[in-house]
């Protein structure tokens, strides 16, 4: 359960961080942002797509976490032993 927190703690401090990249790739040129690199080599670009990709693969784990989330509250709704009906709990009349 903690962990579970922690995740979507992350998950929550992750999608601000990109959206921010977001909303500043925004208002750049639409060519994209140089990235500086230490090595040689050609210079690579990072454009808006590539963060809307980003933000787009991180509401995708935000959903996997909750379906898990709702899932494993299912199995332990079906798990538990009925109030209103005792008897059906696995006992022969």
């Amino acid at each position: 359960m903690a962990s579970t927190i922690g995740i979507v703690f992350s998950m929550l401090v992750m999608f601000f961080e990109v959206a921010q990249l977001l909303i500043y790739f925004l208002r750049a040129p639409q060519a994209g942002i140089p990235v500086v690199q230490t090595t040689s080599g050609p210079a690579s670009w990072v454009s808006a797509a590539d963060i809307l990709s980003l933000m787009a693969l991180l509401l995708t784990m935000f959903v996997e976490v909750s379906v898990l989330i709702i899932g494993l509250w299912l199995l332990l709704r079906a798990a538990t032993a009925s109030v209103e009906f005792p008897h059906i709990a696995g006992e022969e009349d």
